[in-house]
């Protein structure tokens, strides 16, 4: 029973922080094309594609996170600014290996993300470090928040 509290509140503290991290910075900040230079894809990927590319941003940033939080637990890690670190390099992995895929390639005009490496560059890489950190800042904003409260006895 305790388990399946802490997956509930892990699962719904990370939905949480994605919904409020994507809403601010793709539709407010325009934070993806301040830092790539590229609005005509960002808008194709977050308004036009928004039913298909928001569930798999969904699932993607979580396995993210879930390769990030095996790294943080593997060795045991409790200070918050090593696991944003661990957060931040693990993104970089990930992405920078997704990055050096697609430029490995010829641009492939059918492939958003091939066009989208191809065209942003390294910038794309900026991005997901900035918004997977971003996601799991928040996250563990809000664990603490409501593990404190729940802990503490208050509502």
């Amino acid at each position: 029973m305790v388990l399946i509290r802490e997956i509930s509140a892990l699962l719904i503290s990370y939905l949480i922080s994605f919904c409020f991290i994507t809403f601010l910075f793709v539709y407010i900040l325009n934070v993806p094309g301040k830092i790539t230079g590229n609005q005509e894809l960002v808008d194709e990927y977050y308004l036009k594609g928004f039913i298909i590319n928001i569930p798999f941003d969904v699932l993607l940033v979580l396995a993210y996170l879930l390769f990030a939080q095996l790294i943080i637990y593997g060795i045991g890690v409790k200070n918050i600014v090593i696991r944003i670190l661990i957060v931040m390099l693990t993104t970089l992995c990930i992405s920078g290996y997704f990055y050096n895929m697609y430029l490995s390639y010829p641009e492939n005009k059918n492939s958003f993300f091939s066009r989208w490496f191809h065209a942003v560059g390294i910038k794309a890489v900026i991005y997901d470090i900035v918004s997977v950190t971003a996601i799991y800042g928040i996250m563990v904003y809000i664990l603490i928040q409501t593990t404190y409260k729940l802990n503490m006895g208050l509502k």
